[in-house]
């Protein structure tokens, strides 16, 4: 069996506490992860904004967990669902889809049969706190983990998710195939700010965490997908 490159993190606390960007409807805080450098991370990545995808706080807490403070160039939301997480649902606890919640020119009422898409547009505290956030820090594009749809969502043929791709052997598309209303992706699509979404495939977290940490890791100390001489000029 091979050796599992984050064996020294996998059952350790991380290295430093994060700080408290907002609260749940439970009030449960909402925690971010900075660089020691705090104006404009290079990246926002941030993890289970539906509560049934935990896999995706797993892997990016080993990444997260294999990077030191110093090393840190993005910042990272571990869970933007806590409620949702602990309850095990999509929804957050108000039983609202907090990934159709955010007010863009696409909201509004749900399907039949569909979760709630929330009394207004950016009805929750989770989806408040986080557009604050995307506000405060001005990332230059935003790394949003998934499950279970095994690709890479690259709506903006971005350099950052071509590296992704190539980099986790998933296939890069321009979308996901449905109408997604109100979702995080169309929100940051109409202020020009790139999204790439991760979709994981479906597989236990465990094998995940092995199979992607290391990447995700990769991205959190710097932009890897960026040609040599675009590092070397800042």
């Amino acid at each position: 069996m091979a050796a599992d490159p984050f064996a020294e993190h996998d059952r350790g606390a991380l290295a430093w506490p994060g700080e408290t960007y907002g609260l749940s409807v439970r009030g449960v805080p909402l925690r971010v992860w900075l660089p020691p450098h705090r104006d404009s991370p290079s990246v926002l990545v941030f993890a289970t904004i539906h509560g049934n995808e935990p896999e995706g706080t797993v892997v990016l807490s080993a990444a997260l967990r294999a990077v030191l403070p110093t090393e840190l160039a993005c910042a990272v939301v571990l869970c933007a669902n806590p409620d949702g997480a602990m309850l095990g649902v999509r929804c957050n606890a108000h039983g609202v889809d907090l990934n159709r919640n955010f007010p863009a020119r696409n909201w509004g009422p749900p399907p039949p049969g569909e979760l709630s898409t929330g009394t207004h547009p950016g009805s929750e505290p989770e989806t408040q706190a986080l557009m604050a956030l995307v506000d405060r820090l001005r990332p230059a594009a935003v790394v949003s983990v998934h499950g279970d749809l095994a690709c890479i969502d690259d709506p903006g043929a971005t350099s950052l998710g071509a590296w992704m791709a190539n980099r986790m052997g998933l296939p890069r598309v321009a979308d996901i195939g449905y109408p997604t209303p109100g979702s995080f992706g169309s929100w940051c699509a109409e202020r020009k700010l790139p999204v790439v979404t991760l979709e994981l495939e479906r597989a236990g977290p465990q094998a995940l965490r092995l199979r992607h940490g290391p990447t995700l890791a990769e991205l959190l100390r710097g932009r890897p997908w960026l040609p040599d001489e675009e590092h070397q000029g800042g």
